[in-house]
């Protein structure tokens, strides 16, 4: 298995148990609040904006990682251009 499909799922699996955990806290609060729905809700709603955050996380360091593949990909581009001007012995 490569790195990249480990992260993935690691990742999945890290969204999966704080959707989890949010569930069972708000399920939580409806138990001791006997039924009134008001701390729920608010689990709920923070839960909710733990997800936006954590989502634009991601993203952000998506775009970051291909931006410094891209770079990377052209910097060995250049590399090998110039090796291959310059010929096998190197520079004349």
């Amino acid at each position: 298995m490569s790195g990249g499909s480990e992260a993935d799922r690691l990742l999945r699996q890290f969204e999966r148990d704080g959707v989890a955990a949010c569930l069972i806290m708000a399920a939580a609060a409806v138990a001791i609040e006997r039924g009134r729905l008001d701390g729920a809700i608010g689990v709920l709603a923070g839960g909710a904006l733990m997800g936006l955050s954590y989502s634009a996380i991601k993203g952000g360091v998506r775009v970051v990682v291909s931006a410094a593949a891209a770079a990377g990909g052209r910097a060995e581009d250049a590399r090998t251009a110039g090796e291959a001007a310059d010929g096998p012995g190197g520079p004349a």
